[in-house]
């Protein structure tokens, strides 16, 4: 309705992340490096906060000087270049299809647009729900607000781990992060853990999304003041 009486506040939500999750099974997208290329070559969205990380820039556990990925392009071919090295250029013409709701399909059609660029021959799929077999899918997650994301990428968490990531070494890192109870302990895990999963890129994150706050315009200085707390 034209209510001039309410306004609208955007805010970025770091209790979700938007993402692009790589089957790590698939024929192609089991090579690391044709993921990394993927990765490196997907676009930044505009007006949208990157992510680049599974953990938000303030939580305690994460590493400013980890890996990243977005819109670069000589990374990108780079990395398509070690992957040609181990997989066919016949199997490399193949599809790859990218699975996305309705809600993301804009941003499915940027991403698909920058893996075309890359020479791929991609293209997205519509789906309602979350897809059970997908080659790469574009989603967005709930993450915790504890660095603890052992459901998301333990190779033991068939339900959960959509990617079918299956590192021993960021297996023991999520073991024995949540196993301690010192913080600067977990830390060193959880960096570990950041370091192996960005190199291994089974995913890739894009940004947090934003949500908006309806507001009448007379409580603007009061929410205001329970923004900033926040």
């Amino acid at each position: 309705s034209g209510n001039s009486k309410i306004k609208f506040k955007q805010r970025t939500d770091y209790t979700k992340i938007v993402s692009i999750f790589f089957n790590t099974q698939d024929s192609n997208l089991s090579s690391r490096s044709l993921r990394q290329a993927l990765s490196f070559t997907a676009p930044k969205i505009e007006g949208e906060e990157v992510a680049n990380n599974p953990y938000p820039p303030f939580l305690w556990a994460y590493d400013p000087d980890s890996k990243k990925y977005l819109s670069n392009k000589d990374q990108a071919q780079a990395a398509l270049k070690r992957a040609k090295a181990t997989i066919s250029e016949e199997k490399l013409k193949g599809e790859i299809i990218l699975t996305s709701t309705t809600n993301f399909k804009e941003v499915a059609e940027k991403i698909i647009a920058s893996w075309r660029e890359l020479g791929l021959n991609a293209k997205v799929r519509i789906e309602e729900g979350i897809a059970q077999n997908f080659q790469a899918l574009l989603i967005t997650q709930s993450i915790p607000p504890d660095p603890d994301q052992y459901f998301l990428w333990h190779a033991t968490q068939t339900r959960t781990n959509l990617t079918k990531y299956d590192s021993k070494r960021a297996d023991k890192d999520l073991e024995d992060g949540r196993r301690l109870i010192d913080e600067q302990a977990r830390k060193e895990k959880y960096l570990d853990f950041q370091k192996t999963l960005l190199e291994d890129t089974p995913a890739v994150f894009l940004y947090f999304p934003k949500y908006n706050i309806a507001y009448q315009k007379k409580k603007e200085a009061a929410l205001d003041k329970v923004l900033s707390l926040t």
